[in-house]
């Protein structure tokens, strides 16, 4: 209990955080949210090759779906 205390503190205080202040800062929200967007898929592709997880193709389907996503979401801004 107390690891996933601590690990979703940090998320939050950390990533959340440095989101919020990058907007403060004057990024645009739709690029902090294509940031955001990025983030589940790059863990799915990356825990792999840095945890040894095994893939599946029900897995792989998830990731593909989720790009394909954030890329039509990507297509209609100017």
């Amino acid at each position: 209990m107390g690891h996933a205390l601590a690990s979703g503190v940090f998320l939050h205080a950390i990533y959340l955080g440095g989101v919020w202040w990058a907007i403060r800062q004057g990024l645009p929200a739709s690029v902090s949210a294509l940031i955001a967007a990025i983030q589940p898929i790059s863990t799915a592709l990356l825990a792999p090759a840095l945890l040894g997880e095994r893939g599946s193709w029900r897995r792989s389907l998830g990731v593909a779906v989720g790009l394909i996503g954030l890329c039509s979401s990507c297509s209609g801004q100017n």
